[in-house]
């Protein structure tokens, strides 16, 4: 193994850890979300209005990013 394969290797490693803890980051921080937004006003419809505006946002945000990313490629 030379050793550019070893640091490709961990360098896949280090983007697989992070990847996944970053995604279990923003699923704990939209359920924390949605449960505080739901105490604070007394009404689940609040929880479930923060949970869809936090979807919504992140769709909305997703179409120009690939729009950007189709574009100029992922690297920059």
């Amino acid at each position: 193994m030379t050793s550019v394969d070893v640091v490709q290797r961990r360098v896949l490693r280090v983007l697989v850890t992070t990847q996944v803890l970053g995604a279990a980051g923003v699923t704990i921080g939209l359920a924390v979300s949605t449960l505080i937004a739901a105490v604070l006003s007394d009404s689940e419809a609040v929880g479930g209005l923060a949970q869809t505006s936090a979807v919504l946002g992140a769709a909305l945000f997703a179409l120009p990013a690939a729009r950007l990313a189709a574009r100029r490629g992922r690297r920059p």
